[in-house]
């Protein structure tokens, strides 16, 4: 901590506390987010490990940065890269609410940086406007990982045999051209292309392997750290061992209020249609005061379920523990007014109960309501005095 200098408290994290502090080594502004480890509970030990094993694998505009870890006496210090201003207090300070174009940028900055999670196996679980950093110039930024998860899947070897595959496919074209008497012109001008196709085939997957590689190497730096600071090993070797205690409540999916202990993606991408919806209306969607009000909310907005409907209900633990009347649902423009038509498919495309129904960040990306009059708008979103909180 000599190398620091604290300049003030900012806020509580989901594990610990953040202060302001300038770093003395190269003077820039940093965020010091402190854990204290507590050695009659081993969560806040094992948070410690899993936020660094997710905040490893990440690289990307729209995820907050990482810039160092250490340990200090029975603290855990996280450094990272220092933001003005988060959603949520943005919100609060909002008296003219946003246009749809800006509601589309930041909302297509959040699916950025999610996305890349995602593509890197990293499950966030704690998504919400607090949790949602704003840069000085604009950019919204994922942080606090404290509750994220690494999924257990291999990456790697799927994109090598994908890339495999694609190369012998092309490979095949240009040996088998369809004539038996050799290649035509025209047949030799198409050899050529695929033969730069495969030369990009193989540049790309050598960069993904490069990419893994540091992966690998960073993954090696945070087991030294983890044997130096008595650090446990991540026991989530499955799907199945999560926890369903995640995610703040308002922003919590359906099968997380059912008590799911196999889910995926799925639930970072329903905080992200809460937190759309609440751009709209400024408000949050579902506000329950207790899990069991939440999860009333959420039957009263879309109507109660069938196994029909949602197939994975019967396999949920806490189904048929609480029992609602029948609820009809509310149509999603009610619910969200002033959203467009296109803004209303994108949250139906989010918001429903099946989480293999729901789109995945990278599907929702492509959706045409980016696309759609207004555009986008990525710039000036946030009056200046909104990023000096």
């Amino acid at each position: 901590m000599q190398n620091f200098q604290v300049l003030s408290h900012v806020g509580y994290g989901t594990f610990g506390e953040v202060f302001k502090a300038r770093d003395l080594r190269s003077g820039n502004i940093v965020a010091l987010k402190v854990v204290v480890k507590n050695r009659k509970h081993a969560e806040s030990t094992n948070n410690y490990h899993r936020e660094i094993s997710s905040l490893l694998r990440l690289s990307h505009e729209n995820v907050v940065s990482l810039v160092d870890y250490f340990t200090h006496r029975e603290k855990f210090v996280f450094v990272f890269e220092f933001q003005r201003a988060d959603l949520g207090k943005a919100i609060n300070k909002l008296t003219i609410p946003f246009s749809e174009g800006k509601i589309k940028g930041m909302i297509l900055m959040l699916l950025r940086g999610l996305n890349h999670c995602h593509q890197n196996n990293v499950v966030h679980r704690d998504l919400k406007p607090s949790n949602i950093l704003i840069s000085y110039n604009g950019v919204l930024k994922i942080s606090d990982f404290g509750l994220s998860r690494v999924l257990p899947f291999n990456v790697r070897s799927v994109n090598s045999e994908q890339a495999a595959m694609q190369i012998t496919e092309l490979s095949d074209a240009r040996l088998f051209p369809g004539t038996p008497h050799g290649p035509h012109q025209s047949q030799r001008n198409e050899q050529q292309v695929q033969t730069s196709q495969i030369q990009t085939i193989k540049e790309q997957q050598k960069d993904k392997d490069a990419k893994q590689d540091l992966i690998i190497e960073r993954q090696k730096e945070m087991e030294r750290v983890r044997r130096q600071a008595s650090l446990p090993t991540n026991d989530d070797t499955g799907a199945q061992h999560l926890s369903h205690k995640v995610v703040t409540r308002f922003y919590r999916c359906p099968e997380l209020l059912y008590g799911s202990r196999s889910y995926d993606y799925g639930v970072d991408v329903w905080a992200v249609g809460c937190i759309c919806a609440e751009l709209f209306t400024m408000r949050p969607l579902f506000a329950g005061e207790n899990d069991i009000e939440q999860l009333f909310k959420v039957i009263a907005a879309l109507g109660t379920p069938t196994y029909d409907t949602w197939p994975e209900m019967q396999t949920l633990p806490d189904v048929g523990k609480i029992i609602f009347t029948q609820q009809p649902g509310v149509p999603l423009n009610e619910l969200v007014p002033g959203a467009s038509l296109s803004a209303i498919h994108f949250l139906q495309r989010i918001l429903v109960y099946s989480a293999s129904k729901r789109a995945s960040a990278e599907e929702l990306l492509q959706d045409e309501w980016f696309s759609t009059e207004p555009l986008p708008v990525t710039e000036d979103l946030f009056p200046l005095s909104m990023l000096i909180l």
